[in-house]
C-alpha cells in the first residue's frame, strides 16, 4: 500500500507538471502575443487628376505596421505605407505618403481553432504628403493633409507567430483648395490592393 501510494503520487504530480508545461506553452503563442508588426505590397489605383487634362496611372504601394491586440478581436495599430507611380506625361510622377493611426477588428470563422481563416476590417486617421515627382514637377510643391482611410481583408495564420493576409484599402488625403500650377487640386484618393504578413512577439 505504502508503494502504491508513493507511486500514485509521483504520477500524479508528473500529470501536473505536464498540464503547467502545456498551459504555458499555450499562452506564449496564438493570440495571447499581444503585439505584432508587419509589411505589405501592392497596387494602388489612384482616383484623382494630376492636371485638368491627364489623370495619375497605376502605381505601387508599400509600408508597415506596428500593433497591439487589446483583446483577440480588436487590434490598435500605427502604419506607414507609400504609393508612386506616373502619368502619361513624360518625367512627371506622384508619390503619396501616409500615416495613420487604426483600429481594427478580427472576425474569426472558427473561433476555437487557433488557425482559423479571419475576416478583418478597420478604418483610420492620419496625415498624408502628395508629392510630385521628376523634372515636370520641379515648380509645384508638396502638399499635406488630413487622411481618412479605411481597409477590409482575409487573413490566416501559418504557425503560432506568422499571419498572412490579402487586403484592399481605400486612401483619401484632403488637400488644400489652393491650387499649385500644373495641378488640378483635387484630394489625393485611392484604392489599393496589397499582400502581406505580420509576426506577432
Amino acid at each position: 500500500c505504502d508503494t502504491f501510494q508513493v507511486n500514485f503520487s509521483e504520477e500524479g504530480e508528473k500529470v501536473a507538471q505536464t498540464r503547467r508545461t502545456r498551459t504555458r506553452r499555450t499562452r506564449r503563442g496564438g493570440v495571447d502575443n499581444k503585439f505584432y508588426a508587419g509589411g505589405n505590397l501592392g497596387l494602388f489605383v489612384p482616383f484623382f487628376d494630376i492636371t485638368d487634362d491627364d489623370g495619375a496611372d497605376v502605381g505601387f504601394t508599400f509600408g508597415g505596421l506596428f500593433g497591439y491586440r487589446v483583446t483577440k478581436n480588436i487590434s490598435a495599430e500605427i502604419e506607414l505605407y507609400d504609393s508612386l507611380g506616373g502619368t502619361e506625361v513624360d518625367d512627371f510622377g506622384y508619390n503619396i505618403f501616409g500615416a495613420s493611426a487604426n483600429g481594427v477588428y478580427r472576425y474569426y470563422l472558427n473561433p476555437n481553432n487557433a488557425k482559423s481563416l479571419y475576416i478583418f476590417g478597420g478604418g483610420g486617421l492620419g496625415v498624408g504628403v502628395l508629392n510630385f515627382t521628376g523634372d515636370a514637377a520641379d515648380d509645384i510643391d508638396s502638399q499635406t493633409g488630413f487622411l481618412l482611410q479605411g481597409k477590409l481583408g482575409v487573413g490566416y495564420p501559418i504557425s503560432d507567430r506568422i499571419d498572412l493576409f490579402g487586403q484592399s484599402r481605400l486612401t483619401n488625403v484632403f488637400l488644400s483648395e489652393d491650387e499649385d500650377e500644373g495641378f488640378s487640386g483635387e484630394d489625393a484618393n485611392g484604392i489599393s490592393f496589397d499582400v502581406g504578413a505580420t509576426f506577432k512577439f
